[in-house]
């Protein structure tokens, strides 16, 4: 079950799984890890000797390693972390956790494994990258491509209109 984080255990399973929206400062730009953080100090608290962190949430490249496991590694030294990053599309996350692989990236082999053998539950398909910081640049890579197919929609749409066509027609031609 979901409980608040004031509602946590003292102590927590031996893997978290930390999956947190990361708006951006509308005045900057900049992201606001100000979650992510707060997830980090409140795991710290009671994840056990030898526990596990997953990062899900998409993070600036290197955020995982300089922010959560410094954090987490004060209270629990021997702490491991992996980003895995979260890749689905909004009501349709059952599915896609079962279809899409699971990329993995860990500061250790240990951690890695871990996490593979976590997800290894929902899907047969892994991809181990060799650091925290190449899983989170595929965050990012599947985030931008994301964007990209939206915008170009968004573009045939716009042209499709000032000719007076349907662009879903269009789109259903294309594809």
């Amino acid at each position: 079950t979901l409980r608040a984080v004031s509602e946590w255990p003292r102590t927590l399973p031996d893997t978290v799984v930390i999956c947190v929206s990361t708006p951006a400062d509308p005045s900057t730009g900049a992201p606001d890890l100000s979650n992510l953080a707060s997830a980090a100090r409140e795991i710290a608290r009671g994840l056990p000797p030898g526990g596990l962190v997953i990062v899900r949430s998409t993070v600036p490249v290197g955020t995982s390693r300089s922010m959560v496991l410094e954090t987490v590694r004060s209270a629990a030294p021997s702490a491991g972390l992996a980003f895995c990053p979260e890749r689905t599309v909004q009501g349709a996350a059952l599915m896609e956790l079962r279809s899409l692989p699971q990329v993995v990236g860990a500061t250790d082999e240990a951690s890695a494994a871990r996490a593979e053998a976590l997800f290894g539950r929902l899907t047969d398909t892994m991809v181990r990258l060799g650091s925290l910081e190449a899983a989170e640049m595929v965050k990012l890579v599947n985030n931008c491509h994301t964007d990209l197919l939206y915008a170009f929609g968004n573009e045939i749409a716009l042209l499709a209109s000032t000719h007076g066509i349907d662009p879903l027609e269009v789109i259903r031609g294309a594809n």
